[in-house]
C-alpha cells in the first residue's frame, strides 16, 4: 500500500510539474473609463520565470467608436527573443507582445500590438503596479486601466491526469481482487 501511496504521488507531481513546460493559453482583460477590452493569447513554449512572447491571440473593444462590433487579432513580433522591440506597420507603436505570466502576470511598456478593423490596438503598462493604456493608432485613447492576464488550463493535461488515475486505480483494484491460487 505505500509503495502505491508513493507512485500515485510521485505521477500526480511529474504532471503538474509538467504543465508549466507545455504551450499556454490566456485570457486577458482591460478595464478602463469608457473602454473595455477582452481576448485570448497563445504563447508556445516554457515560461518557468522568464518571459515569453505571444504569438496569436484575439481581442474585441467596446467604447471606442472606430472598433465598433469587430474582433481584431494578434500583431505578433518576428522576432524569437522576447522582449525585443518592434514598430507597428503604420510607424505609430512600438510592441514587443511579450507576457510575463508567472509572479505578476502582466505586459510591458511596449505592450500586446492588435489588428482591428483596419486599425492597430495597442494595449501596454504605462508605469509600476495595475497601471495601462490602451490606444488605437487614430489617436484614440483611455487613460488608466487595469489589465489581467489569465493562464486557461490545457483540456488535455487534465484528460491525461485522469487517464493515470483510472489507470493506477484498475492496476490497484486488479492486484487486491487477484485470487491468491496465482501466487507462485
Amino acid at each position: 500500500m505505500k509503495k502505491f501511496s508513493l507512485a500515485v504521488l510521485a505521477i500526480a507531481a511529474a504532471l503538474l510539474m509538467s504543465e508549466a513546460a507545455s504551450a499556454q493559453n490566456y485570457d486577458f482583460s482591460f478595464n478602463g473609463i469608457g473602454i473595455s477590452a477582452s481576448g485570448t493569447l497563445y504563447a508556445p513554449g516554457t515560461f518557468g520565470v522568464t518571459p515569453g512572447n505571444a504569438t496569436t491571440g484575439s481581442i474585441v473593444v467596446t467604447g471606442d467608436p472606430n472598433l465598433i462590433g469587430t474582433t481584431g487579432t494578434l500583431f505578433a513580433n518576428s522576432s524569437p527573443i522576447p522582449g525585443s522591440q518592434a514598430t507597428s506597420p503604420s510607424g505609430f507603436f512600438f510592441y514587443d507582445d511579450t507576457l510575463y505570466p508567472v509572479l505578476n502576470p502582466s505586459i510591458d511598456n511596449n505592450g500586446l500590438l492588435f489588428l482591428d478593423n483596419g486599425y492597430e490596438v495597442n494595449i501596454y503598462s504605462n508605469g509600476a503596479g495595475n497601471f495601462y493604456q490602451i490606444y488605437d493608432n487614430t489617436g484614440f485613447t483611455v487613460g488608466n486601466g487595469s489589465f489581467t492576464l489569465t493562464y486557461v488550463p490545457e483540456g488535455g493535461s487534465f484528460y491525461m491526469l485522469a487517464l493515470c488515475a483510472l489507470g493506477l486505480a484498475g492496476v490497484f483494484l486488479f492486484k487486491v481482487r487477484r485470487p491468491r491460487f496465482f501466487n507462485y
